[in-house]
């Protein structure tokens, strides 16, 4: 049996998986659901860019995708530098 990471995003009620791959991919082209932008949604995320390169990179990659998830949805962004 093959595993695989998964996020658990609280939606509707329920948990649901998403595969990590799919959640990342999610979250840059800015189609993941509102809803789904949780707290841990951003842990998520840093997380996953700090398994695939450096720490500079991982930040300045988590700091201009939030910026760019905030401009889709018009909301103010509150980056701490």
């Amino acid at each position: 049996m093959k595993l695989f990471r998964a996020a658990m995003v609280y939606y509707d009620g329920c948990i649901r998986m998403t595969p990590d791959a799919l959640f990342l991919q999610q979250f840059e082209n800015r189609t993941l659901p509102f809803a789904q932008w949780t707290h841990r949604a951003h842990l998520k995320v840093a997380y996953l860019y700090l398994t695939q390169v450096d720490f500079d990179a991982a930040a300045q990659k988590v700091c201009d995708g939030i910026r760019a998830y905030a401009r889709q949805y018009r909301l103010e962004c509150a980056v701490v530098e």
